[in-house]
Order: structure tokens, then sequence, then C-alpha cells
């Protein structure tokens, strides 16, 4: 996905960055959109490889977000060295120096460690993400289709504190 770079041709930007988005929801709009319509053309219930979005604007850094469902789902490991999405990031950032990781469904990985001192490995990811990268690692509510946004930080304050405990 990109974001319309300012050009004076407008022809020649819409052909190469298409066209603008503008509201705040738009972005996981078109993603989901998107996703839908590979899911239905694969028949498939998750995207075996991953979601690449780049964002391009004239006034600052570009951004590309790589969302991995189908290695996710491939893969049940706990261990950073066997992450199969480690690979697809050192291509684009070998030294981790401008990667944010984000660790989704926490929650359901939770079950896989046997005790304190394996989640605390994981947390830190030490050694494989470099010195100074550290993920995210989030737990979402199930279910966003028709909450407000409010009514989802509340779900999402929830579900960190059902993690957390």
């Amino acid at each position: 996905m990109m974001y319309q770079r300012q050009s004076h041709d407008a022809d020649f930007r819409m052909k190469e960055y298409g066209s603008p988005i503008v509201s705040a929801t738009a972005v996981a709009d078109v993603i989901r959109s998107r996703t839908e319509v590979l899911l239905r053309k694969t028949k498939t219930a998750v995207l075996p490889k991953p979601t690449v979005m780049r964002a391009e604007y004239a006034h600052s850094p570009n951004l590309t977000i790589i969302d991995t469902p189908g290695f996710v789902l491939k893969q049940s490991s706990v261990e950073w060295c066997s992450s199969l999405w480690l690979d697809a990031v050192r291509e684009i950032d070998s030294g981790f120096r401008r990667t944010i990781v984000v660790v989704s469904k926490f929650d359901n990985r939770l079950k896989e460690f046997d005790d304190r001192g394996e989640v605390d490995r994981y947390l830190s990811a030490s050694g494989y993400l470099g010195e100074n990268t550290r993920p995210y690692f989030v737990a979402l509510p199930k279910d966003r289709s028709t909450v407000s946004n409010d009514e989802f930080r509340r779900q999402i304050a929830h579900v960190d504190m059902e993690t957390i405990c």
C-alpha cells in the first residue's frame, strides 16, 4: 500500500503510488478488504505468504510493514532462533536498526511456556534482534467488528489485565 507522494504530475502519482489515503481507518479498511479478496481467490482462511505494505511520503522516511499470519500458524515456537519471519525482516533491515517488532496474540503464546524464566527469556529476545531492538507484545480482543474506538481501548486494557494476571 502506498501513500501518495507530492508531485506536479497527478496522473504519474496515481499510477506509481495509488490514490491517497486520508481517513483514520482507511489503512485498516484497505488492508482488510484486500486481504478478504485474496482469501476468496485462494479459498483459504489465512494467507500463506506475508503481507507487505509500504508507506511513502515526501516529508517522512518510508515505512515497510510486514504481516506474517501464515508464518505464525505454520510455526508454533517459543524460540526466536526458529522464527520464520526473522529472515524476511533481515532482507529489509539486516541489523534491525530501523525495525519495530510487534508480536500479536501473546495471550495465546503463554500456554507454550513451562515457567516464568522461559517467558522472561522470550520477552527479552536476547541475541536475535540486535542489542537495541526489543519487541512489543500485544494481546487484542477477539472481535473488533462493531465497537467504538473508546470501547476497543477498554477491551484492550481488559485483555492486558487478563494476560498479566
